[in-house]
Formats: structure tokens, C-alpha cells, sequence
């Protein structure tokens, strides 16, 4: 019984962890601008063929930003806002699963109800239209042609 009551008075200590709390944030901003630019990548052959800014072209939400930065501030600015959103993206992502993985089964019904859990949704899935101008792949697919 006193081996119970000592037992009960300490605190567990940590695992060690593979990767530290920054890298996991890191590797998951790498992996959200990844998936971005190779999504975006496959639109650049659309793209391409029309060359003009006057229609529509998808964009992920978490790039908007940056791509109206470069439209505007140059493609310097822009990639570097994108870059920034990719990393808030990352740390979103990386507070999530942290919530997950603490929360208990029962109360992953909650979680789902968490506003942070859908923008954090919206920066890694959404992607919505806007005129070309304002969309990563065009602007790129511009600067490729050197039109």
C-alpha cells in the first residue's frame, strides 16, 4: 500500500521523443508547402494554355495571401508570405494533433467542435477560385514563359 501511495504522489516522467515540439512544426510546414506547390503544380499545364488574367484559377487558402503579396509587392514578398502561412499552417497542425493526443477518446466529439480544428482544416485542404492574376500558378507559369 505505500509502494501505491509513493507512487501516486509523483509525476510520470516524459518519453523521449523522436523530434522536438519546433521540428515536428518544421517538418509539418515543409509537408504543408509540399503538398500546396505539387497540387499547384498540376494546374500549371491549365493554366498555361490560357496565359491571360481574366478567368479562373485555383488557389489554396493558406497561399492567397502571399499570391495577392506578389501580385502586388513582387514575387520576393509573396513566396515569403507564402512561406510564412505554410509555417502557421504547420504549427496549427502540430497544436492539433498535440489536442488529439492528450484529449481522451470521449472527448474527440469536442474537439471536432473547436473552431481552431477547422481553420486548421481550411489552411490544409481548402482551396478556392480566384482570378488568375492572384493565384500562385499563374504567376508562375508567367514567369516560366517569360510572358
Amino acid at each position: 500500500m505505500a509502494v501505491v501511495l509513493e507512487y501516486a504522489g509523483t509525476t510520470p516522467t516524459r518519453r523521449n521523443e523522436i523530434l522536438s515540439p519546433f521540428y515536428w512544426q518544421l517538418l509539418l510546414a515543409y509537408a504543408h508547402a509540399n503538398i500546396c506547390w505539387q497540387i499547384s503544380r498540376l494546374m500549371i499545364v491549365s493554366v498555361s494554355s490560357h496565359l491571360h488574367p481574366n478567368f479562373s484559377a485555383w488557389t489554396p487558402v493558406a497561399w492567397l495571401p502571399g499570391g495577392i503579396a506578389a501580385c502586388y509587392l513582387g514575387k520576393a514578398a509573396g513566396v515569403a508570405i507564402m512561406l510564412l502561412f505554410s509555417a502557421f499552417a504547420g504549427q496549427m497542425m502540430h497544436r492539433l494533433l498535440v489536442r488529439w493526443q492528450s484529449t481522451n477518446v470521449t472527448d474527440h466529439a469536442a474537439l471536432l467542435q473547436e473552431w481552431r480544428t477547422w481553420a486548421t482544416a481550411a489552411l490544409w485542404m481548402m482551396w478556392i477560385p480566384v482570378p488568375a492574376l492572384y493565384a500562385f500558378a499563374y504567376q508562375f507559369s508567367v514567369w516560366a514563359t517569360q510572358r
